[in-house]
């Protein structure tokens, strides 16, 4: 079953497990004025991957997401952690896995810090969302730290 709104594929409703796949793609030909940018998310039953970063002094969750071009915050999150933070516009325009185009309602710098490391990033917030992604654009920035981060962590 397809939903429009939600932007998920389920499976089989007598299955137990249930599928959520979003897709953004990159494309650096700004240039162009070409800015679909490219996430692809698939949501199981399988525990993810998180880290705890700290984003403007405050303590943040976050799913490490390698199918995720960016990193995404929903609306709901957005304003409950950063009630007093304006939105700046973004020529951005995410796709979903379906071709379905939408707009994020903006994009904000933020101050990042994780294992020492601190970098002003973008995060880019939209209406609806599964949750809080870490996406390959933060996961560049912090590539070597997450790696460590993940060998500790990782139970054979």
């Amino acid at each position: 079953m397809i939903k429009r709104n939600v932007h998920s594929l389920n499976a089989d409703d007598s299955q137990d497990d249930e599928f959520g796949i979003y897709t953004v793609f990159a494309n650096k030909d700004t240039q162009k004025g070409n800015n679909d940018v490219g996430i692809y998310t698939v949501n199981s039953k399988t525990k993810e991957i998180t880290v705890e970063v700290t984003i403007d002094n405050k303590s943040v969750e976050m799913e490490v997401d390698t199918g995720s071009a960016l990193s995404i915050i929903p609306k709901k999150e957005f304003d409950q952690m950063f009630p007093n933070r304006k939105l700046d516009s973004t020529d951005v325009i995410l796709r979903t896995f379906s071709g379905e185009k939408f707009k994020p309602l903006g994009v904000t710098a933020v101050n990042v810090n994780y294992n020492d490391q601190s970098e002003v990033l973008s995060l880019y917030v939209v209406q609806k969302g599964g949750g809080i992604l870490f996406g390959r654009d933060w996961l560049r920035k912090n590539q070597t730290r997450l790696e460590q981060n993940q060998q500790t962590e990782s139970k054979c």
